[in-house]
C-alpha cells in the first residue's frame, strides 16, 4: 500500500516536472515577457533619439534653444542630422515671418522709426527670399556649403537690424531670437560638411 502511494506521488512529481506550468501560465508569461521586450525596445529607441538630438545641440552655440525647438517638432524623434538641419532652418523661417510682421506693425504705429524699420524690413525680406530658401534648396540637393551661408547670412542681416537701431530697438528680442536660431542651423548644417 505505502509502495503504492509512493509510486503515484512518484508519478504525480514527475508529471509536474515534465510540465511545471499550465498552459495558462504559460501564456501568460509569455505575453508579460513580450510586453517587456517591446517597452525595453521602445524605451532604447526614443533614449537614442533623444541622444541624437542632444548630441548635435551640443556641437552648437546655443544648447537650450537648439533642444527646445528640436523637441517641439514630433519628427524630430526619428530624424536624421539632415533632418533636424531642416527643422531648424524652417525654424528660423518661422521666426523671421513673425518679425517681419512685427515690423510692418511697427511701421503703422511707431513713424518716428520709419527708417531704421525700413531697413529692417529689407533686411527680412532677404532672409525669406534668399537665404531661407537658398539654405533649404541647397539641403534638399546635398550642397551644404551653400545651405551654410544661408543660414549664416540670415544670422548677419537680423544682427545688421538690430545694430541700425543704434540703441533703443522695439525688436532685439525677435532680432537675437532669428539671429540665434540661425546659427544653431548653421552649425547642424556644419557637422553635415
Amino acid at each position: 500500500m505505502k509502495n503504492r502511494s509512493f509510486k503515484k506521488k512518484k508519478e504525480n512529481f514527475l508529471s509536474k516536472m515534465k510540465n511545471p506550468m499550465s498552459p495558462t501560465l504559460f501564456s501568460l508569461v509569455h505575453a508579460l515577457l513580450l510586453i517587456i521586450f517591446s517597452l525595453f525596445i521602445h524605451c532604447a529607441s526614443v533614449q537614442s533619439d533623444a541622444t541624437l538630438i542632444e548630441y548635435i545641440c551640443k556641437k552648437t552655440p546655443n544648447y537650450t534653444l537648439c533642444v527646445s525647438f528640436l523637441y517641439t517638432y514630433p519628427e524630430s524623434a526619428t530624424a536624421d542630422v539632415k533632418g533636424l538641419a531642416v527643422m531648424m532652418v524652417r525654424i528660423v523661417q518661422a521666426k523671421a515671418i513673425m518679425t517681419l510682421n512685427k515690423i510692418k506693425e511697427l511701421l503703422e504705429s511707431s513713424p518716428e522709426l520709419m527708417l531704421p524699420l525700413f531697413y529692417c524690413a529689407k533686411k527680412y525680406n532677404a532672409i525669406l527670399r534668399a537665404d531661407i530658401p537658398e539654405a533649404i534648396e541647397a539641403l534638399d540637393k546635398g550642397f551644404y556649403k551653400f545651405s551654410k551661408a544661408g543660414t549664416d547670412d540670415a544670422a548677419t542681416e537680423a544682427k545688421l537690424c538690430e545694430q541700425n537701431f543704434h540703441g533703443k530697438s522695439p525688436l532685439t528680442y525677435m532680432n537675437s531670437v532669428v539671429h540665434d536660431t540661425s546659427a544653431v542651423a548653421s552649425a547642424i548644417v556644419q557637422i553635415l560638411l
